[in-house]
């Protein structure tokens, strides 16, 4: 198997925050390659189909020298959505700010800055990630919730308070709500599933799926 370095380039800038992961040393330490080696063996084989030999093979190092990092393979997968957990929390947009934007911004350019996407030294790994977590949903609970805690339902929360904000003030014709935003939602999820595959949605065609659904959003002129 390749080693992996789709993070070697950029790791000193991106630093895991929590549970022995350095904020400053700019060299990858072992935990950082087991790390970012487990996501890249789980999104691509499948984690059930990993073993802990997998990675150390990976990383080059014995499996033993595994447990003195992690204290098991779950441990590492439960990490690895802390990781995602925290990055999201980083990148999502303020969501005060937006809603005092949109009592007086226009409406679709309010729904425009909503939007937002992971910085280029991390992106590939979020989308690992959440590819993981979706092929897992199934099987385990701490991945049905990743999907659809994390990501499904806080894709949704922001439309939804902006759009009834906006309802609110009289500033754009009532809509179905609940409907725009389980299909923002799923597009997203849609996209973000695909990201890694030959049918990769690229930025230009989401942003047009992105436009066609805020022409549902009508303006009062208020």
């Amino acid at each position: 198997m390749d080693r992996i370095n789709d993070h070697s380039a950029h790791v000193h800038s991106t630093r895991l925050s929590g549970k022995g992961f350095s904020l400053n040393s700019i060299k990858e330490s072992t935990k950082e390659k087991i790390f970012f080696s487990s996501i890249r063996l789980f999104s691509q084989i499948g984690y059930n189909e990993v073993t802990i030999r997998d990675i150390a093979k990976d990383v080059g190092i014995k499996s033993g020298s595994i447990y003195n990092h992690f204290k098991s393979k779950k441990e590492i997968l439960d990490e690895i959505y802390e990781y995602y957990d925290e990055q999201w929390n980083k990148a999502r947009p303020d969501i005060d700010k937006l809603l005092r934007m949109a009592e007086t911004d226009p409406p679709a350019e309010v729904l425009m800055r909503m939007l937002f996407d992971w910085k280029p030294e991390i992106k590939e790994t979020m989308n690992r990630i959440y590819i993981i977590a979706t092929r897992e949903a199934m099987l385990n609970s701490e991945s049905l919730k990743l999907v659809q805690n994390l990501v499904m339902e806080r894709n949704k929360l922001v439309p939804r308070l902006l759009l009834e904000r906006m309802i609110e003030l009289g500033r754009i014709e009532p809509i179905d709500i609940i409907a725009f935003v389980n299909i923002f939602s799923h597009v997203a999820h849609s996209a973000t599933s695909l990201n890694l595959t030959p049918l990769k949605i690229e930025t230009e065609d989401w942003y047009r799926c992105w436009n066609m659904l805020l022409s549902i959003i009508k303006p009062t002129g208020k």
